[in-house]
């Protein structure tokens, strides 16, 4: 048996995860909390004798009836998105996002089993969350998995956090926290504008170029706005921009406080963001998931709904005393070194499998 993983764009994994002519997988040595579940998930299969690779690595010569498909993202789109991925990338054949989808269609029928983890948000995939139904009945899928809490019998939902097999704190958990906060986030355009949160980021940009000790770092802002309501706000990207980041978790963690926006506010919605903050040491402003108490405790994160508007929440950050930071930061270091719960991954390696 071999598991072959369509990922959900050409930078899901770092590119140390393929070796090889093959392009088989192999486990990454990387900081973020997701390559530490994919690690544990592909040593998982190993420990089973089963192989994971990239579904470039699969032909129909070679092919067994036991093989698994695991896609990352259902490779459904409207047929606006199509046409524009056909224009814009028309070089390379509709580019990344279209090339997947063909192989899927083409192919998803002869594999023995088929797996979907959804793990972009309505705002960046509203097609999806609009089709959960037709996408249910297709045939495309024996088990379906999102990271978001959906209303259908048949789709479970993901977290990978919840499928963590050790302590997540970074090397630079305890490096000096010299400077005042920060924001780490792509240019990035919403499929739908209801919950969205790109928009708030901008806001929250807006605000805090006029207060000394911010700086946000991240791909895509020497380029305009991709947001249609803030194109505007340019000036105030071009003040506290300070570019991309060689280290995400290392360059975090040289700041006391980071705003964690997730891309929407849906239920159970929780990306890397809120943990990459936390595994650094530096307490996250977060803001997203409506229910995120069920997955990390309130005392360690500060809430942006606790506060009308940015005036109060700069003011709370700016009088906080060490003592209440260094609370902060020990109630995070406990919650990261919780014993995982390693029935819960070999239980989900299961459901991929069976």
């Amino acid at each position: 048996m071999t598991v072959y993983i369509v990922p959900a764009g050409p930078n899901t994994f770092p590119k140390e995860y393929f070796e090889g002519k093959g392009y088989s997988f192999r486990p990454y040595d990387g900081g973020s909390p997701n390559a530490l579940f994919w690690n544990s998930f592909y040593e998982e299969c190993r420990r089973r004798g089963i192989a994971v690779k990239s579904y470039l690595d699969w032909n129909r010569k070679s092919a067994k009836p036991d093989d698994v498909l695991l896609a990352l993202n259902h490779p459904g789109e409207t047929l606006f998105w199509r046409l524009y991925y056909s224009f814009a990338y028309f070089r390379s054949g509709g580019g990344f996002l279209l090339k997947r989808r063909r192989f899927f269609l083409r192919n998803f029928s002869s594999f023995g089993r088929r797996v979907l983890i959804q793990l972009e948000p309505p705002v960046a995939m509203p097609y999806v969350y609009s089709h959960l139904d037709e996408i249910a009945k297709s045939g495309f899928y024996d088990r379906m998995f999102a990271i978001a809490r959906v209303n259908h019998p048949r789709w479970e939902y993901f977290n990978y956090f919840e499928h963590r097999t050790k302590d997540i704190t970074s090397p630079y958990f305890d490096s000096p926290k010299m400077k005042y906060l920060t924001m780490i986030n792509s240019n990035v355009r919403p499929h739908k504008f209801d919950n969205e949160l790109y928009g708030e980021r901008l806001k929250a940009i807006r605000f805090f170029s006029g207060v000394p000790g911010f700086d946000f770092y991240g791909f895509g802002w020497d380029k305009p706005i991709r947001h249609p309501f803030y194109i505007h706000y340019a000036k105030y990207i071009k003040k506290t921009w300070r570019g991309k980041v060689p280290d995400k978790l290392k360059t975090m963690s040289e700041y006391k406080f980071a705003l964690a926006f997730e891309n929407d506010i849906t239920p159970g919605w929780i990306s890397e963001k809120i943990f990459d903050c936390m595994s650094t040491g530096t307490i996250p402003i977060y803001y997203g998931a409506p229910d995120i108490g069920k997955s990390v405790p309130k005392d360690c994160f500060i809430d942006f709904r606790d506060f009308d508007d940015y005036g109060k929440l700069h003011a709370y950050l700016t009088n906080i005393s060490d003592d209440e930071l260094a609370d902060y930061r020990t109630n995070i270091r406990n919650f990261l070194k919780i014993p995982p719960d390693l029935s819960k991954l070999a239980g989900f390696v299961d459901n991929v499998l069976k």
